[in-house]
């Protein structure tokens, strides 16, 4: 019988926060748990059964726990660590298996191929149409700083992050309902920034 989610939130967040390396200003605990309340909306809005919201929220709790171990490619472990805890929170086979599909989905450029990984892949990217977009993209920059030792100038952060949000779509039409308008006032914020920045 599986356990409550509760237990899994408790479980990941206590992993992270006693796992995680220093520096992951943006990849921290709160990103982890700001995509799992996304899974929770997004889960709503798509009209998902009890059974797929379940692994979606699952997949969501996981799916970055494997910076613990690594920076760049960390899916993988991120899905090893699921495979080796949720046994024990009476999950299945079957179950970590798609788990593991949805998790890794998240893998960027961004090619989701079945409805739960394009949810995962709205989730994930989800700040991009929220009024944080901002704070977070600056999150997001000195972290970059301590783990690629990128140091990019205002001007080339702003513009590399205009590129981003021009070229990034959303795949669910829920989260074009309900980010697309964010997304266009952030893009907005950005060349303000850009303009003051040159």
């Amino acid at each position: 019988m599986k356990s409550d989610l509760k237990l899994l939130e408790d479980y990941v967040r206590n992993l992270l926060n006693t796992r995680l390396p220093d520096g992951l200003f943006y990849h921290g605990t709160g990103h982890t748990f700001r995509v799992y309340e996304s899974a929770s909306l997004y889960a709503g809005l798509e009209g998902l059964t009890s059974k797929e919201r379940s692994l979606l929220k699952v997949a969501a709790l996981f799916h970055d726990t494997g910076f613990i171990k690594q920076y760049s490619h960390n899916e993988e472990i991120g899905v090893q660590i699921a495979r080796k805890a949720l046994p024990d929170f009476g999950y299945s086979n079957e179950e970590l298996n798609e788990i593991e599909h949805v998790i890794l989905g998240t893998k960027i450029p961004q090619k989701p191929e079945t409805k739960l990984q394009r949810i995962m892949c709205d989730c994930d990217l989800d700040y991009l149409g929220t009024p944080d977009f901002l704070k977070l993209a600056d999150l997001y920059r000195s972290e970059l700083q301590v783990f690629k030792h990128q140091a990019l100038s205002d001007k080339d952060w702003y513009e590399s992050q205009v590129k981003f949000l021009q070229e990034h779509s959303y795949w669910t039409d829920s989260a074009k309902k309900v980010r697309n308008r964010g997304k266009i006032a952030n893009l907005v914020r950005l060349h303000k920034l850009l303009r003051i920045s040159v």
